[in-house]
């Protein structure tokens, strides 16, 4: 071998030896760099001609474990379903507040329960009459304020949904660019590992929000497809579009109102199952509307137990003007058929005497709601003294011509058109409690407005449905507590709640009922926040394995870089006493 290609050999040992070192120091520079992978120098021994002639760079590669990546990637998916779930949950614990907290449905029910008592110890007091209407409306406040922020719940869950698919269009895309450009560099040869490692975070991110394959081809491309079929990357990037829907209320569901999340046309919303995108899904069109239905089941039992007790009395002294809250579809000519029992309808001076005989209407017999009209119009008893009609709103109302004077009715055994309710019931005629329906009863329950106004309408007691009354008997006393009573006594009772959102049919009280929806979301929350804490020891587990793998060891950096100042120092020596012998050689010649 001559002198001059023993310096070439020598050179290329100095050269390989540089690049190496120059490599370590970049692994150790990046040992806290996020997503930053080892990068493992290679050579080899260059020949010419079939002899060894130095050596040579055999490529950077990363020291990534794919199938590891891969499981840590379906980690990610499921740690980040959880998070979100359970970061939904924790709010919707701040907005029940503690069980035995003040504020809570529960307590209000019970409050509710012992103003009634009182009310029924005491019928003519007004502090007590007070009380009873400051509870029923903090109830129903609650129910609403329930309802709102429920439905702020699942619009914030929209509006994320939105900005989780227009981030997962970014980093589809930038995944995109990173392809084009690690295809370009491997083609020509460069070093491709850093892009690789951006990409590798990008498409990390894409694990957050929906589950994923991938697939990398011959050219360093990478393919991704979610587990429901549309690609994410593939040569490209679909579009993928989502638009918030703005008002979101308790009647706003998916696909109705909320729009598709589409991956290039494709609908992936009814098929995600993990990620952050079906955690979002999931809490806006399932869990949130489940409580919703919760909530709207103890509204509507409460309007419905109070009022059908509510609706048997009256006020002492009763109202000038009963006016009700049912929409009477088609006005008088509403159809009476399969009705059956009578209700009476009276007339009384503001002592409880009555100012006529009461009228007693047989509603077999009875065929609409004009006959009930014609019935009170032209009874001889109320000549002068009442006028019943079917107002501009399609309410039935009935009112009395004397200031001094007030309607009453006993709904007696009255069942209107077989629905179970009696006649002032089924017409809202004395509602305590009203909301519309055709909106959302949790968020409309309120307090009666006449009543909210003017606590001594309260129905205290009943109109008396004895035989054979006339003009100036007594047919209702102030100190009557009968309805106030039963009023009381279904507050504390059993109360029979059909099936709604996670809560199956039961009969229990009202305050039972209330504790049971906070119990089992809290149950729920305490659920997914162990779901979260386990996803994420296994998420963090994994991630320790991967970083055994992927991660920069300083020890092993190190003690590699002190090999390679050794064999770069041994190159150096071998140039060194090569450009000796050139020296003496020269002396010689």
């Amino acid at each position: 071998m001559s002198l001059s290609s023993a310096l070439t050999i020598a050179f290329s040992g100095l050269s390989i030896n540089q690049a190496a070192i120059r490599n370590t120091s970049n692994n150790i520079a990046n040992v806290n760099t996020e997503g930053y992978s080892q990068k493992i120098f290679s050579q080899k021994t260059r020949l010419i001609d079939g002899q060894s002639a130095g050596v040579t760079e055999a490529g950077i590669r990363r020291g990534v474990n794919e199938n590891l990546l891969i499981q840590f990637r379906g980690q990610i998916t499921e740690m980040q379903h959880s998070n979100v779930v359970d970061r939904f949950y924790q709010q919707m614990q701040n907005m029940f507040g503690s069980p035995d907290g003040n504020g809570s449905l529960g307590n209000h029910a019970a409050n509710l329960s012992s103003a009634l008592e009182a009310f029924a110890a005491n019928p003519e007091g007004l502090a007590e009459r007070n009380d009873v209407v400051n509870s029923a409306v903090a109830i129903s406040d609650n129910v609403q304020q329930l309802t709102k922020s429920i439905q702020e719940l699942r619009q914030q869950a929209d509006s994320e949904i939105e900005d989780a698919v227009a981030d997962l269009s970014a980093q589809a895309k930038r995944i995109n660019e990173l392809n084009v450009e690690i295809s370009r560099n491997k083609a020509l040869g460069f070093d491709t590992t850093g892009l690789e490692d951006e990409r590798d975070i990008a498409v990390n991110k894409v694990a957050e929000y929906v589950e994923i394959s991938t697939f990398k081809r011959a050219d360093g491309q990478m393919s991704i497809y979610t587990k429901q079929g549309p690609s994410v990357v593939d040569g490209g990037v679909p579009p993928m579009t989502y638009s918030a829907f703005g008002g979101v209320n308790a009647q706003t569901t998916y696909p109705a109102d909320f729009g598709a999340i589409s991956i290039g046309g494709v609908d992936i919303t009814p098929s995600l199952t993990k990620g952050k995108l079906a955690g979002l899904v999931e809490l806006r069109d399932t869990v949130l509307p489940n409580l919703q239905a919760e909530i709207d089941q103890f509204a509507t039992k409460l309007r419905d137990e109070l009022n059908a007790i509510h609706n048997q009395g009256t006020s002492f002294p009763p109202r000038q003007t009963v006016t009700g809250t049912t929409t009477i579809t088609g006005g008088g000519a509403f159809s009476l058929a399969g009705s059956t029992g009578t209700v009476r309808v009276s007339v009384l001076n503001n002592d409880g005497t009555l100012a006529a005989a009461p009228l007693d209407i047989d509603l077999t017999t009875t065929a609409d709601v004009n006959a009930v009209l014609t019935a009170i119009n032209t009874n001889p008893a109320f000549a002068g003294l009442v006028t019943a009609s079917v107002d501009a709103n399609n309410k039935l109302s009935i009112v009395a011509t004397n200031a001094d004077d007030g309607i009453a009715i006993n709904e007696s055994t009255s069942n209107v058109v077989g629905g179970g309710r009696g006649f002032s019931h089924f017409f809202g005629l004395n509602d305590l409690l009203v909301g519309d329906t055709t909106i959302n009863l949790g968020s409309t329950l309120t307090v009666r407005s006449d009543v909210k106004s003017d606590p001594q309408l309260l129905s205290s007691g009943a109109l008396s449905n004895a035989g054979g009354l006339v003009t100036n008997d007594v047919a209702l006393t102030a100190g009557d507590n009968s309805i106030a009573q039963l009023l009381a006594n279904k507050l504390t009772a059993d109360v029979s709640f059909a099936a709604a959102g996670n809560l199956g049919a039961t009969t229990t009280s009202f305050s039972e009922y209330g504790a049971s929806i906070l119990s089992t979301n809290a149950a729920a929350a305490v659920r997914e926040a162990e779901s979260l804490a386990f996803r994420s020891t296994l998420h963090d587990e994994m991630s320790v394995q991967l970083s055994q793998f992927t991660g920069v060891n300083i020890d092993e950096e190190l003690a590699r870089l002190v090999e390679l100042e050794n064999a770069f120092g041994a190159s150096a020596r071998v140039v060194s006493i090569i450009n000796d012998m050139f020296e003496t050689l020269v002396n010689v010649v």
